[in-house]
């Protein structure tokens, strides 16, 4: 059992605060609070757990807050949740069997270039067009595979559901940031439940992350609401450029 300082638990309540606004409006909050607790000498599957708990505090709050604005169908909201169960168990009890270096190393490259799809197409800042496939199929597939890398490694999951909803389904980016609240929180709940189970969780630096993160949602929501894609675009590309240069960091 880990037992931090006071000044640790403060450098906890702040982490939750930055973590948590920037999930909000960008996703990837995980890119923060992981390597936190890494530092501070939880091993890494306790980070990955303990990150777990301390996420759907804040994403709960923002996700209240988005669903309070009428735009986002629950039906589809329903079966990504339904269809992330599977995925998401499947992803935790192999992070525990199977060694991460493989995806870690795929994940950055994937991530790239998606961040130059991102860039340097204006309109899908802007315009909603056609879909690229039915929300069923959308959540089946999806609701698979992100919630197989939630359960399995975790940091980045927001901005997957995000670029997925963009490219897939043709939403804004306010709206897929909206969107990708309530996506992101099912997993975590759903990872939550078999990293309790595991034992992998430190309940005490999840609860101060998480104070920290209610502060930092209700900012964040706060934002995405009121400014929309004129702040969200530039936080969320360089958000993607520090996830990838940390996955490539890790990874090689």
């Amino acid at each position: 059992m880990l037992h931090y300082s006071f000044i640790e638990y403060i450098y906890l309540f702040l982490s939750g605060i930055v973590a948590s606004t920037i999930d909000s409006i960008a996703g990837s909050g995980g890119i923060i609070t992981v390597p936190v607790l890494l530092s501070i000498g939880a091993p890494p599957i306790v980070a990955l757990g303990t990150n777990k708990l301390q996420e759907p505090i804040g994403q709960f709050i923002a996700t209240w807050r988005f669903i309070k604005t009428g735009e986002l169908r629950w039906k589809l909201i329903i079966y990504i949740c339904g269809f992330s169960i599977a995925g998401v168990s499947a992803g935790v009890l192999s992070v525990q069997l199977i060694h991460s270096g493989y995806l870690q190393r795929l994940l950055p490259i994937l991530l790239m270039l998606a961040l130059i799809y991102i860039v340097f197409s204006r309109k899908l800042f802007v315009y909603q067009t056609k879909p690229k496939m039915p929300f069923i199929l959308f959540s089946i597939i999806f609701g698979s595979s992100i919630g197989f890398y939630n359960g399995f490694f975790g940091p980045g999951t927001g901005l997957l559901w995000t670029t997925s909803f963009i490219y897939f389904l043709s939403m804004n980016l306010r709206l897929a940031t909206m969107y990708a609240k309530p996506a992101n929180l099912c997993c975590n709940i759903i990872a939550l439940v078999w990293f309790i189970i595991a034992g992998h969780v430190l309940y005490k630096a999840a609860f101060v992350l998480g104070l920290g993160g209610i502060v930092g949602s209700l900012i964040g929501a706060k934002v995405v609401i009121e400014k929309g894609t004129r702040l969200i675009k530039p936080v969320f590309i360089v958000m993607m450029l520090l996830l990838t240069t940390n996955l490539l960091l890790k990874a090689f």
